[in-house]
């Protein structure tokens, strides 16, 4: 759901810049990677929404809890069993580039499904926006932290506490 124009990227380089052609080979690339773990997530596939993620990630969301790589496995395992449908976006900003490393600030958008016996479909809708940093290794890029700057939860068009759903924030 990447629909809205790419900010400019800015970046720096061991204090030069980089030279724009090259910040926006890397923003292509970095956006290239959530596009396909979006794919993923689609797909309702935990692998794939996790293919880019190292196991070491610590990220840190909205409300100051530290996350682990674990975390994250488990509440993709949980999301991917109760949805019956998974929509996601995650358009990148912007870049900064020091080195072997990429700081996006990217804006996510995640719409799930959720059915519950004996009920409608609970239709949730959650918004957020982060600071990602992604390394280069020799296995390609992969983000290594995550800072949650803005998250917010909509359930049947409601707004909810994240936990409401019982599903982590981040």
């Amino acid at each position: 759901m990447a629909l809205a124009a790419l900010l400019p990227s800015t970046a720096a380089l061991a204090g030069t810049s980089l030279p724009k052609l090259q910040v926006k080979s890397v923003k292509s690339a970095i956006q290239s990677m959530y596009d396909r773990e979006n794919a993923a997530a689609g797909l309702k596939d935990t692998h794939g929404m996790l293919k880019y993620v190292s196991t070491g990630f610590v990220g840190v969301d909205s409300k100051g809890k530290h996350i682990t790589y674990h975390d994250l496995v488990d509440s993709a395992q949980q999301v991917v069993s109760m949805a019956t449908t998974v929509q996601a976006g995650t358009i990148v900003r912007q870049c900064k580039v020091v080195g072997n490393k990429v700081v996006a600030k990217v804006d996510d958008e995640v719409r799930i499904v959720v059915a519950v016996p004996d009920q409608s479909p609970t239709h949730v809708v959650d918004v957020s926006s982060a600071n990602d940093t992604w390394t280069k290794t020799p296995a390609g890029w992969r983000l290594t932290s995550s800072h949650t700057l803005t998250h917010k939860v909509m359930v049947d068009g409601q707004p909810a506490d994240d936990n409401d759903m019982g599903l982590p924030s981040f």
